[in-house]
């Protein structure tokens, strides 16, 4: 679901995405992370019944998790996203290997954890062709650790509307290196 939101925020720019991939980024953070640091499947319980007062911390799930932090934390800024998808990552540092080929989504996690990300903010009017056109070009190609944050506004009374406005603000730098392209129209 969080990958929804952030994939979501970076095609279609409405911030509402963005926010909610936020909300549940905490909401995971806060009640699902382990004291090792992957993240259960479920929220721990002791009252449930047999097996099910023990969650599950699945190598797979908790790769797509880290690689949609580091997204998000590319995306706002906001390191304590990066701290948790690499404490995810290290949960299962020591056997991932005894998973095969299965671990491939993990070790994609651990490269977009350990390299740069690629960070293109737009800027400009969303009604210029220019901006949409470069928007386009930002989003085709596939880079596992590129975050596209279309930062454009919208000048057009008749477009806005609640919910359809693409205002934004550049992003803080994050404390991992990045390589950032600020494209200005």
């Amino acid at each position: 679901m969080g990958q929804a939101f952030t994939t979501a925020y970076q095609h279609l720019g409405n911030k509402k995405f963005l926010k909610k991939a936020e909300i549940l980024a905490q909401l995971c953070i806060q009640k699902l992370q382990s004291p090792e640091g992957g993240f259960y499947d479920s929220i721990p319980n002791s009252d449930e019944l047999g097996m099910l007062s023990a969650p599950l911390m699945d190598l797979q799930q908790n790769a797509y998790a880290a690689k949609w932090l580091l997204e998000l934390e590319a995306l706002t800024g906001n390191n304590r996203y990066g701290k948790a998808a690499v404490a995810a990552l290290e949960a299962f540092g020591g056997f991932y290997r005894e998973y095969g080929i299965t671990a491939s989504e993990y070790a994609l996690a651990v490269y977009t954890a350990i390299n740069p990300w690629i960070k293109i903010e737009i800027t400009g009017s969303i009604d210029d062709d220019a901006f949409q056109n470069l928007w386009a070009a930002a989003i085709k190609p596939y880079v596992p650790n590129k975050a596209v944050n279309p930062l454009g506004t919208n000048n057009s009374e008749e477009k806005k509307k609640p919910g359809h406005t693409y205002v934004g603000k550049p992003n803080a730098i994050s404390p991992l290196p990045t390589l950032q392209i600020l494209i200005c129209l």
